[in-house]
Protein backbone atom coordinates (compact mmCIF):
# COMPACT_ATOMS: atom_id res chain seq x y z
CA UNK A 1 0.00 0.00 0.00
CA UNK A 2 3.22 2.58 0.86
CA UNK A 3 4.24 2.39 -2.70
CA UNK A 4 1.31 2.70 -4.14
CA UNK A 5 0.83 5.63 -2.31
CA UNK A 6 4.75 6.69 -2.80
CA UNK A 7 4.02 5.98 -6.49
CA UNK A 8 1.41 8.56 -6.63
CA UNK A 9 2.63 11.02 -5.02
CA UNK A 10 5.47 11.15 -7.09
CA UNK A 11 3.43 10.78 -10.54
CA UNK A 12 1.52 13.70 -9.21
CA UNK A 13 5.29 15.63 -8.59
CA UNK A 14 6.11 14.78 -11.88
CA UNK A 15 2.54 16.23 -13.75
CA UNK A 16 3.23 19.26 -11.27
CA UNK A 17 6.30 20.49 -11.57
CA UNK A 18 7.31 23.43 -14.07
CA UNK A 19 3.22 23.21 -15.00
CA UNK A 20 0.62 25.60 -15.24
CA UNK A 21 -2.85 25.27 -16.45
CA UNK A 22 -4.62 28.08 -17.55
CA UNK A 23 -8.27 28.69 -18.07
CA UNK A 24 -9.85 30.99 -20.00
CA UNK A 25 -13.39 31.81 -17.97
CA UNK A 26 -13.99 34.59 -20.21
CA UNK A 27 -16.43 34.74 -23.00
CA UNK A 28 -13.48 35.92 -25.61
CA UNK A 29 -10.52 34.44 -27.01
CA UNK A 30 -7.63 35.06 -25.67
CA UNK A 31 -3.78 34.83 -25.69
CA UNK A 32 -1.99 33.52 -22.78
CA UNK A 33 1.87 34.90 -23.03
CA UNK A 34 4.17 33.28 -19.92
CA UNK A 35 6.34 35.05 -18.55
CA UNK A 36 9.53 34.06 -16.43
CA UNK A 37 10.15 35.93 -13.06
CA UNK A 38 13.83 37.28 -15.18
CA UNK A 39 11.01 38.71 -17.62
CA UNK A 40 11.61 36.01 -20.57
CA UNK A 41 9.01 35.23 -22.55
CA UNK A 42 8.83 31.29 -22.33
CA UNK A 43 5.87 30.75 -24.36
CA UNK A 44 2.18 32.22 -26.24
CA UNK A 45 -0.97 29.89 -26.37
CA UNK A 46 -4.20 30.92 -27.77
CA UNK A 47 -6.98 29.73 -25.58
CA UNK A 48 -10.25 29.51 -26.67
CA UNK A 49 -13.65 30.55 -24.04
CA UNK A 50 -14.53 28.31 -21.53
CA UNK A 51 -11.35 26.07 -22.50
CA UNK A 52 -7.73 25.75 -20.73
CA UNK A 53 -4.59 24.56 -21.66
CA UNK A 54 -1.83 23.15 -20.07
CA UNK A 55 1.80 24.59 -20.48
CA UNK A 56 4.89 22.81 -19.14
CA UNK A 57 8.37 24.09 -19.26
CA UNK A 58 10.95 22.78 -20.68
CA UNK A 59 12.80 19.80 -18.82
CA UNK A 60 16.09 20.00 -21.29
CA UNK A 61 17.14 23.77 -20.00
CA UNK A 62 19.84 24.35 -17.31
CA UNK A 63 17.85 27.47 -15.49
CA UNK A 64 20.88 30.15 -13.35
CA UNK A 65 18.14 31.67 -11.68
CA UNK A 66 14.80 30.19 -10.63
CA UNK A 67 12.55 30.69 -13.30
CA UNK A 68 8.72 30.97 -11.02
CA UNK A 69 6.93 33.07 -10.38
CA UNK A 70 5.58 33.53 -13.34
CA UNK A 71 3.32 36.25 -14.71
CA UNK A 72 0.92 34.86 -17.19
CA UNK A 73 -0.40 38.11 -19.60
CA UNK A 74 -3.54 37.87 -21.63
CA UNK A 75 -4.20 39.44 -24.50
CA UNK A 76 -7.45 40.05 -26.39
CA UNK A 77 -7.52 39.09 -30.42
CA UNK A 78 -7.14 42.77 -31.46
CA UNK A 79 -3.99 42.96 -29.02
CA UNK A 80 -5.45 45.16 -26.17
CA UNK A 81 -4.56 43.75 -22.85
CA UNK A 82 -6.89 41.82 -20.74
CA UNK A 83 -5.49 41.11 -17.79
CA UNK A 84 -2.34 40.09 -15.91
CA UNK A 85 -1.89 37.37 -13.19
CA UNK A 86 1.45 37.70 -11.36
CA UNK A 87 3.16 35.63 -8.64
CA UNK A 88 2.05 32.71 -10.57
CA UNK A 89 3.87 29.41 -8.60
CA UNK A 90 4.67 25.66 -10.35
CA UNK A 91 1.61 24.05 -10.60
CA UNK A 92 -0.87 27.27 -10.63
CA UNK A 93 -4.39 27.14 -11.49
CA UNK A 94 -4.44 30.29 -13.87
CA UNK A 95 -8.07 32.00 -14.76
CA UNK A 96 -8.17 35.07 -16.98
CA UNK A 97 -11.21 36.84 -14.89
CA UNK A 98 -9.00 36.34 -11.77
CA UNK A 99 -6.28 38.86 -13.68
CA UNK A 100 -5.66 42.05 -12.68
CA UNK A 101 -6.82 44.64 -15.36
CA UNK A 102 -9.88 45.36 -17.52
CA UNK A 103 -10.79 41.78 -18.14
CA UNK A 104 -12.87 43.18 -21.16
CA UNK A 105 -12.29 42.91 -25.04
CA UNK A 106 -14.01 45.01 -27.52
CA UNK A 107 -16.64 42.98 -29.25
CA UNK A 108 -16.33 42.83 -33.00
CA UNK A 109 -18.21 45.34 -35.35
CA UNK A 110 -19.03 47.41 -32.26
CA UNK A 111 -18.04 50.24 -33.62
CA UNK A 112 -19.75 49.64 -37.28
CA UNK A 113 -23.04 49.41 -35.98
CA UNK A 114 -23.43 53.27 -35.61
CA UNK A 115 -21.69 54.44 -38.29
CA UNK A 116 -24.01 52.35 -40.84
CA UNK A 117 -26.65 54.21 -39.48
CA UNK A 118 -25.38 57.76 -40.36
CA UNK A 119 -26.72 59.44 -37.18
CA UNK A 120 -25.72 59.45 -33.50
CA UNK A 121 -27.25 57.66 -30.71
CA UNK A 122 -30.14 59.21 -29.56
CA UNK A 123 -29.92 60.26 -25.78
CA UNK A 124 -32.83 59.55 -23.75
CA UNK A 125 -35.01 62.13 -21.14
CA UNK A 126 -34.12 61.47 -17.57
CA UNK A 127 -36.41 59.63 -15.66
CA UNK A 128 -39.23 61.88 -13.89
CA UNK A 129 -40.06 60.98 -10.30
CA UNK A 130 -43.60 60.86 -9.16
CA UNK A 131 -44.58 60.69 -5.89
CA UNK A 132 -46.50 57.01 -4.89
CA UNK A 133 -49.73 57.34 -2.76
CA UNK A 134 -49.59 53.98 -1.32
CA UNK A 135 -52.37 55.15 1.69
CA UNK A 136 -56.28 54.55 1.28
CA UNK A 137 -57.96 55.72 -1.88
Amino acid sequence: MKKIALFFLFFLFVQLYGTLTIYNDSPYPLSATITSADGKVLQTLQVMPQHQATWEASSNSNYTFSQTPYTVTFNCKSGRLFGVYSYANQGAYVTAMQSEGDRYCKPRGSGQSSSKQGSPQQELPPLEQHDLDLGPP
